[in-house]
């Protein structure tokens, strides 16, 4: 049967338009970061989480949401260590994205492809993206994962809110 004979509801119209269906890619699309979309397991409470997808949708990611009653069995599948732990937990190109890690940061992984489980900036700096306000804290994004020095972990960048400081 067609569309038109299917009745949709409110909860299944706001579904699609959050997350509407996208067309294939073409091979290459000018302003993509990268053709596999960020898929973001997050609550359904989480409004700073809808933040951060939209500040990676602004530098050019294709994102995609799973609402995840249950996110501490996400993040142990992604290896996110518990005191890196924040609001959402993401996977792109097989590495793990936890927490409001700046897109220059994500696009400096995929380029580099370290040998890594991924990057997280633990709970929710004030000024991180999704995390927008007058005060902005100086925050570490870090790369982790078992064959990162010996504590599994090494500070990859710094922030002071979403601009990049060493």
């Amino acid at each position: 049967m067609g569309m038109a004979n299917e009745k949709i509801t409110r909860r299944g119209l706001f579904g699609l338009l959050k997350d509407p269906p996208q067309p294939p890619l073409p091979k290459a699309l000018p302003g993509l970061v990268s053709r596999e979309a960020v898929y973001v397991h997050r609550t359904p409470e989480g409004i700073a989480c809808g933040a951060w997808s939209d500040h990676m949708r602004r530098a050019g990611f294709i994102v995609k949401t799973k609402e995840a009653a249950d996110l501490k069995s996400v993040k142990e599948r992604l290896r996110v260590p518990p005191d890196l732990a924040a609001c959402h937990s993401a996977e792109i190109e097989g590495y793990a994205i936890e927490g409001h890690v700046p897109a220059s940061a994500v696009i400096r992984l995929l380029r580099e492809k370290p040998e890594a489980s991924g990057l997280a900036v633990a709970g929710m700096p004030a000024g991180a993206p999704g995390v927008e306000c007058l005060e902005e804290a100086e925050y570490a994004v870090m790369l982790f994962g078992p064959k990162i020095m010996p504590d599994g972990r090494r500070v990859y960048m710094k922030f002071r809110g979403n601009r990049m400081i060493a």
